[in-house]
């Protein structure tokens, strides 16, 4: 059987497309994280519905100046104390 977008694949092979332990992925469809389909007592997924929750589950990397921002750099100003003058 030819695996098109509207078939129906197993919890073992949607759970290696994902990368997780086919428990977790049956634990995500019953909290609603993903649709799935219950033949008897077992799950199965389609193709499309597995293609969409990667798509959604995925995050955008951020620019490289927001991944780790510089601190200010300190000012000396005429209001905070002299480092000689606290030790004193």
């Amino acid at each position: 059987m030819e695996n098109t977008d509207s078939s129906l694949i197993s919890t073992k092979d949607a759970a290696q497309r994902l990368g997780v332990h086919s428990s977790t992925l049956r634990d995500w469809a019953v909290r609603g994280k993903l649709p799935f389909h219950k033949v008897g007592r077992i799950y199965k997924f389609t193709s499309a519905d597995v293609e969409v929750f990667i798509a959604y589950t995925r995050v955008q990397a951020q620019p490289q100046s927001t991944l780790f921002p510089c601190p200010p750099s300190p000012v000396a100003s005429e209001e905070a104390p002299a480092a000689e003058e606290v030790l004193l």
